[in-house]
């Protein structure tokens, strides 16, 4: 199934047969990275269980460790002894998590002392002058250090006000995680008015989530969500399977019309990328899900879909794969935040599905996929360049199951949210 791997490529076979397999998911990156801060904030230690360690997840507790927090990374699980009293202000680099830069800044709000938050020239490149207008509205000090509206600022910790603040979140869900993540160590507690346009809302819900296994308390009504003040208690947290992730394993069954069942996937997650399983069974596949598993059965054919993807921009790219071997075109909407990702993913989309002799295109704010049919009629191989997106590399992988002849440049970017992901690639192919 897959060539040679080496540094600057990796070659795509195309399947010869359906494939059948049984997986466990990857380990969630969204909670474990809100378990990592939290768990840095928490007065004591925390024990998280079955933790992602991507790229974005080793940054995070670098970040961490250098403000104060003692780490300790065991087999299948890290233990942190956090607590703000034991925080220090520090100079200390997101690298390309954006979690991390915005999660840092108002956590360094309430270090006295200075501190320097910076990242990654790509990260750099990103908004985060809606959460730095918030923080100073709280009281906070923060000067930018180059460009205005991004990393790096300078942050002279004296703590934040408590009270009702008003958060613009339309490019970045992440904006409103991150006040609330430090929301319980405000004096008074904090009350967000998040409004109504919301990027990748029901990220929101699982801050909310791993919060309240802290011990902290929240409330959402309409577009208000209140948090109380309090101290976070330390705990034994396990994290559940990353539906983001396992999407693309979803999408490999689909569009070579075999079965998967992926373990470790929680029937009552707040994950909001569960609902790709939803979108896949409304394009003619079977959907099975159980307690803590979900198995997809492909369809000889699948069907075009019109849908808006604005509370789920991360499962766009497994989309875009499907939709490439769908009957008809497909339209997909609420993509405006792919722009500001790790690559301009509209782009790297429309540019890498053009590669491989396919239709696509951005009109009325969608992206359009003039589908090939299950067979991939008129599609070929080609280099990929995923623009070091790690989405990108990994959507356009599982086309290559189906066509053939494709090669990824840079495979090492899926590093980033599933590092063994081409070794489960070859794994599927085999069982």
């Amino acid at each position: 199934m897959i060539g040679s791997m080496h540094q600057s490529s990796v070659e795509i076979k195309k399947c010869q047969r359906p494939m059948n397999a049984t997986i466990v998911a990857p380990p969630s990156k969204a909670h474990t990275l809100r378990a990592i801060y939290i768990g840095a904030l928490a007065n004591g230690r925390t024990t998280i269980i079955n933790p992602l360690l991507a790229q974005d997840q080793l940054a995070a507790l670098e970040a961490v460790r250098k403000l104060g927090a003692k780490v300790r990374i065991g087999k299948g699980e890290i233990s942190i002894d956090g607590g703000i009293e034991r925080l220090r202000p520090e100079k200390v680099n997101a690298q390309g998590s954006g979690v991390s830069a915005r999660f840092l800044l108002p956590i360094c709000c309430l270090i006295g002392g200075q501190s320097i938050v910076d990242g990654s020239m790509k990260m750099r490149s990103r908004p985060i002058k809606p959460l730095v207008e918030a923080l100073r509205r709280l009281g906070a000090s923060i000067d930018y250090l180059k460009e205005k509206g991004h990393l790096p600022v300078r942050i002279n910790g004296s703590g934040l006000d408590g009270g009702k603040c008003n958060i613009e979140a339309s490019a970045s869900s992440q904006f409103i995680s991150a006040l609330l993540v430090t929301g319980p160590l405000i004096n008074k507690g904090i009350v967000l008015n998040i409004g109504k346009k919301i990027a990748s809302r029901p990220y929101i819900e699982i801050t909310r989530e791993v919060m309240e296994r802290f011990g902290a308390k929240t409330e959402k009504k309409e577009n208000e969500i209140r948090v109380a003040s309090c101290n976070y208690r330390p705990c034994r947290y396990r994290v559940e399977g990353d539906y983001s992730s396992a999407a693309f394993l979803f999408a490999a069954a689909a569009i070579t019309n075999g079965s998967i069942r992926v373990k470790g996937l929680s029937a009552n997650t707040r994950q909001g990328d569960k609902f790709f399983t939803e979108i896949l069974e409304k394009m003619g596949c079977k959907i099975k899900i159980g307690r803590m598993s979900v198995k997809l059965i492909g369809a000889r054919n699948l069907k075009a879909i019109n849908i808006n993807m604005s509370d789920c921009p991360d499962i766009v790219m497994p989309l875009a794969a499907v939709c490439l071997f769908a009957r008809g075109t497909s339209r997909i909407g609420g993509v405006e935040t792919l722009r500001l990702k790790e690559s301009d993913r509209v782009q790297a989309i429309i540019e890498n599905i053009r590669n491989l002799g396919g239709k696509a295109r951005f009109k009325d704010g969608k992206i359009h996929i003039k589908g090939a049919g299950i067979g991939g009629t008129g599609l070929h191989g080609g280099l990929i360049d995923p623009h070091n997106d790690h989405r990108i590399a990994m959507a356009f992988a599982v086309a290559g199951l189906r066509i053939g002849g494709i090669r990824i440049c840079n495979p090492e970017c899926v590093k980033k949210s599933f590092p063994a992901f081409f070794k489960v690639l070859r794994q599927i192919w085999n069982n």
